[in-house]
Parts: C-alpha cells; sequence; structure tokens
C-alpha cells in the first residue's frame, strides 16, 4: 500500500493499481505527447486497455468483465488522473467505462448486453454519449434533437457536438425528444446508434483548450432508424420519474433495475394469468413451464412490447403503471439495495469504526472454471465465508454471510 491510498483499497485493489501503472509506462508515457499534439489517440489503444481488462472491471464477468465493482473503476480511473492523463480518466475512460457500460447494463435489453458490453469490455468497440447540442448545450430540457415514432421504430434527426470520443466511437448513445406531448426533460430518450448506421455521419475533431487527445466531434443524424428495443425498461423509468421527478439519474437506474427483475415480472405475469395461455412442449408443460418464473417474466416483457408495436409508447407505460405499481412503490419506499460489501462496511465503519478485511484463502479449478474461497474480517476476526467462480464473488459472498450473521446477533 502506498502512502496517503484511501483506507477502502484492499490487496486486490492495488494489484489493479499496479497494472495501470505498467500500463501507463509502457503504452502511454512515450506517446502521450505527441497525441496531445494530434489531438486524438490511436484507435489500437483502446483494444490494448481491453487486453489488460481495463475497460470493464467493473462489469459481470458474463459481459467480457472482471466481476468487480465501482471501487475497481475508481481504482483505474483515479491512477490514470494521478499521472496527469486526464483525457484517459475523464473523457475517454469516464464515459465508456463509467456511464455507457452501466446504461447499458442496467437498461439494455438482453440482446442489447450481448452485443454491446464484451465488445466494449475488449475494446473492439467504442462507445459515446451524444446529449451536448449547438444550440443547447448540455441543457438536455432544450434539446431539439427529434426521434419520430416509425412502426416498431423511430426515425431520428438532428446534430449534437462537443461529443467525447466521437471520431472513434462504434456505438453512440443519443439523447432525443421522443415525446413532444410533455414538457422538459420528462419526453426524452436514450437510443442507441451503431457507426454504420444509414444516415450517421461525423463532422470535425475540434480544438480544445486542454483535453487535447481525447478526441471531441460533432455528430449529425439524418433520418437514422433506430429500433425500439428495452421497450419495458425505458417504460419502467418514465413511470418512476413521471411519479417522482426529484429522483437523481444514478438511483432512477438503480430501481428500475430492481423493478425489471425476474421475481418482479413473473409476478406481474401471475396477476394477469398470462400463464395460462403460455403453449410449451409436453415435456417443459409436464415440468411446470407455466409457472416458472423465467417464462413468465419473458411473457410479461413480451407483452409490453407487443402493445409497444401495435398502440404506441403511452399504451406500453400505462400497462406498466397498472400491472407493476406495487413493484414500483415497494422499490421506491425500500430506496436502493446496496451490494453486501458496501452495506457491510457501512455497518462495521458505523458501529465499530473498523473496515473490513477481505482475503482469498484458497482456489482451485481448471483456468476456464476456477472456484474462489474468501473470508471477510474484523479486527482481525473472521465473520464470513464465501465462495464463488470469481474473487469479486466470492468477497460478496463472504460479506452476505457476515450480514447474515449480524442479523443473528453473532
Amino acid at each position: 500500500m502506498q502512502l496517503g491510498e484511501p483506507s477502502w483499497m484492499n490487496e486486490e485493489h492495488v494489484i489493479v493499481r499496479d497494472s495501470v501503472q505498467k500500463f501507463i509506462a509502457a503504452e502511454i508515457a512515450p506517446h502521450y505527447e505527441a497525441w496531445e499534439e494530434a489531438g486524438i489517440v490511436p484507435r489500437d489503444i483502446w483494444n490494448k486497455l481491453g487486453e489488460q481488462g481495463l475497460l470493464s472491471p467493473d462489469m459481470p464477468e458474463e459481459y467480457g468483465g472482471s466481476g468487480g465493482n465501482f471501487e475497481h473503476l475508481a481504482v483505474v480511473i483515479a491512477e490514470f488522473a494521478r499521472h496527469g492523463y486526464a483525457s484517459f480518466a475523464g473523457s475517454l475512460l469516464g464515459v465508456h467505462s463509467g456511464i455507457i457500460n452501466h446504461y447499458i447494463l442496467n437498461n439494455g435489453s438482453a440482446e442489447q448486453k450481448s452485443r454491446y458490453l464484451p465488445s466494449m469490455a475488449s475494446g473492439e468497440m467504442v462507445a459515446a454519449i451524444a446529449m451536448t447540442e449547438p444550440g443547447a448545450g448540455s441543457d438536455l430540457q432544450g434539446v431539439t434533437t427529434t426521434a419520430k415514432r416509425d412502426g416498431n421504430g423511430y426515425i431520428l434527426n438532428g446534430a449534437k457536438t462537443f461529443i467525447s470520443n466521437g471520431q472513434h466511437c462504434d456505438i453512440v448513445v443519443v439523447s432525443a425528444k421522443t415525446d413532444s406531448t410533455v414538457a422538459g426533460s420528462k419526453g426524452i430518450s436514450l437510443l442507441f446508434v451503431e457507426k454504420d448506421a444509414a444516415g450517421f455521419s461525423r463532422g470535425r475533431n475540434l480544438d480544445k483548450i486542454g483535453l487535447h487527445s481525447a478526441d471531441t466531434s460533432e455528430l449529425f443524424f439524418n433520418d437514422v432508424r433506430v429500433e425500439g428495443d428495452a421497450v419495458l425498461g425505458v417504460a419502467v423509468a418514465d413511470e418512476l420519474f413521471r411519479t417522482d421527478d426529484a429522483l437523481n439519474e444514478g438511483t432512477l437506474t438503480v430501481l428500475r433495475s430492481q423493478i425489471v427483475s425476474g421475481h418482479s415480472l413473473s409476478g406481474a405475469a401471475r396477476r394477469l394469468k398470462i400463464g395460462e395461455f403460455l403453449a410449451f412442449g409436453k415435456g417443459e408443460r409436464n415440468n411446470g413451464g407455466t409457472n416458472k418464473d423465467s417464462n413468465l417474466a419473458g411473457a410479461f416483457e413480451a407483452l409490453v412490447g407487443a402493445v409497444f408495436v401495435d398502440k404506441g409508447f403511452r399504451a406500453a407505460c400505462d400497462v406498466v403503471k397498472r400491472w407493476l405499481s406495487e413493484e414500483i412503490k415497494v422499490a421506491k419506499s425500500s430506496g436502493v439495495k446496496k451490494d453486501p460489501k458496501t452495506e457491510y462496511q457501512l455497518i462495521t465503519q458505523s458501529l465499530l469504526g473498523e473496515t473490513p478485511t477481505y482475503t482469498i484463502t484458497k482456489n482451485s479449478g481448471p483456468d476456464h472454471s476456477p472456484t474462489f474461497w474468501s473470508e471477510v474480517s474484523v479486527g482481525g476476526v473472521t465473520k464470513g465465508k464465501g465462495s464463488g467462480p470469481s474473487k469479486a464473488a466470492a468477497e460478496r459472498l463472504a460479506a452476505l454471510s457476515a450480514l447474515k450473521e449480524l442479523k443473528k446477533g453473532g
């Protein structure tokens, strides 16, 4: 550990930090001055970042990430900033890894997560978010870019400026007005546009006072067609915001993710008695397929999508409001659920003034399917144990075990 490091940093964080330092020394420091003069980094630096696992350290392993949490990403970004490479810390990694990864993970459809997240983790895809406009700046309520309904999708028109990663981006998350009947930010949605989409074009790489090597661009959208994926998640977010416009973006995203879960959706499907109308083969039917959470949740999501295609977005929102109202009420009253490690750390620091320490005690299994064992201790006393397919998963389960013991009075 280095002098002045945060108290929450553990051995795993130090390993991540050291890998960033080695990467900077080998791949960034020798070239950074030239990149600043050129006004852009080379495209292959994204692939190199991906090869080192530095683009998605906090993303689930199933989507190509390292299975860590926000602390792991914070270590990566902080280390670039500490060495003076603000273009990487803020504009490149901050946008790609810190913002868009989480938009897709928490709001994207299953297909979007599978399509984009692994490629963003490897560096095969670079992501940008297009909000700022020539006439509106970063005031989203003044957005003039429009996305008008067309069948089961939208037709996107507008222009954006000062867009970080704009020259290299393979995917752009675009803010656009999708509902002109409501005022301000409530009628704005985020849409995915890929680089090869017809009608999408890039303008010049803009000169700036600082962050010179972070490409910052004009982007143009001329009758770009965008398919209407993830209708359910958007409809839930819309209802949350309509009932409480004081929710900040982070809370809104997490609450939406909690509501659009298999447990919540299957409950709504049971109230609708959707299972009675599902057709399965004999084997699945005999195994209780009409009452399985996964089948019912998928059927409810398909129902909302069908309503959207047939009757439009507001009708889909009405379905969500009627049949998920109880889940929305419970989520808002319960608040954002913390991950076990965060919750346990808050408790121990509050009650004991101590920060939990996690230790990987052993690991076994082949490289493609390992198992790790972790223990969490407070003040040198073991409080919980857990095992999982990654170090991060084992630590989370150890924290969960400690929380259960704490609630028992241990």
